[in-house]
């Protein structure tokens, strides 16, 4: 019997993500490598395994799926076919011009996922905007997309996350085979864990409210997000947020959608960004923001009240 596992490989450079240039680059990198590989993730699909690719402000993620016996050839064969990428200029053009869309319709997108998008682009040190990107766009050459594996992994480290039947020894044969397929490749200067490197989110200080608003013209309904910051990598603080998250999930739903009926899209959900946790209330609603902001208080007030009496 072989049981499924879960590898997931961190490759961090600060690098990547440090213009808008190299961000549109790395995007494009991501969706090319996802692109070539379309015909190999079909076959391996039909074997139980699956692979994802996406990029991030600290270079690119990528997670494997599968069953255990497969897993080191799987990866191996994956790491191979990004490592000797070869970018056709025609399907270059054809992918860069879908992303183009991508960014300049950003605006479409539903509005409650459009507030995550400006709540991380006002909390994050460095964020680059849609605007900043498309602005980029016209820099963006077949040239400078081939030059980002060199880019990534000429100054990176690597953290990876691996779970399912796995001993610590096949745990460590894997991590291995990914070391030197990159190392011996690139050949890369070492990057030391520097505090400085990491992506880092504003302290909110405790008592503080700030406030910011932007309108989308070409949509009707109005959308909301309430962030409270929580937590700085510590674990205690983060699992009690969990926890809170969870006790509060269904009478937010019950309350501020159902009876209330203030929208189609109400919730509230834990966010993790740049390693610090908090705590978001979302509503999509015909009604003014002030009116929606009004009644988040007073539901959390409500909650307060009930928890103080349940002696929690």
């Amino acid at each position: 019997l072989s049981i499924l596992t879960v590898v997931t490989v961190f490759p961090h450079s600060p690098i990547v993500y440090s213009t808008p240039e190299l961000a549109n680059a790395n995007s494009l990198f991501s969706i090319m490598c996802k692109d070539m590989l379309t015909e190999d993730l079909y076959e391996a699909k039909l074997a139980g395994l699956s692979f994802e690719l996406f990029n991030t402000s600290n270079g690119v993620n990528l997670e494997f799926y599968g069953y255990n016996h497969k897993m080191e050839i799987f990866l191996s064969h994956i790491f191979e076919k990004i490592i000797s990428l070869e970018i056709d200029p025609k399907r270059f053009e054809i992918l860069k011009e879908k992303y183009a869309r991508m960014m300049k319709n950003y605006k479409t997108r539903a509005l409650y996922t459009l507030t995550g998008y400006y709540l991380n682009l006002i909390t994050s040190e460095m964020s680059w905007s849609y605007e900043d990107l498309i602005g980029a766009h016209d820099h963006l050459t077949i040239d400078a997309v081939k030059s980002i594996p060199n880019t990534l992994f000429s100054c990176f480290k690597i953290e990876a996350f691996l779970h399912g039947n796995l001993s610590k020894s096949s745990a460590l044969k894997i991590c291995d085979i990914i070391e030197q397929k990159l190392m011996s490749h690139y050949k890369p200067i070492p990057l030391l864990d520097h505090p400085h490197l990491r992506m880092r989110e504003i302290v909110l200080e405790p008592g503080c409210f700030y406030r910011y608003e932007t309108k989308i013209d070409i949509q009707r309904p109005l959308a909301i997000n309430v962030y409270f910051q929580v937590s700085f990598d510590d674990l205690k603080d983060a699992s009690m947020l969990l926890l809170i998250n969870q006790l509060l999930l269904e009478d937010c739903f019950n309350i501020l959608r159902t009876k209330e009926q203030l929208g189609y899209v109400v919730y509230c959900q834990r966010n993790v960004s740049s390693g610090v946790s908090g705590l978001s209330f979302v509503i999509q609603s015909e009604y003014g923001t002030n009116y929606l902001d009004d009644r988040i208080e007073a539901f959390i007030a409500w909650a307060e009240v009930r928890d103080s009496m349940n002696g929690w």
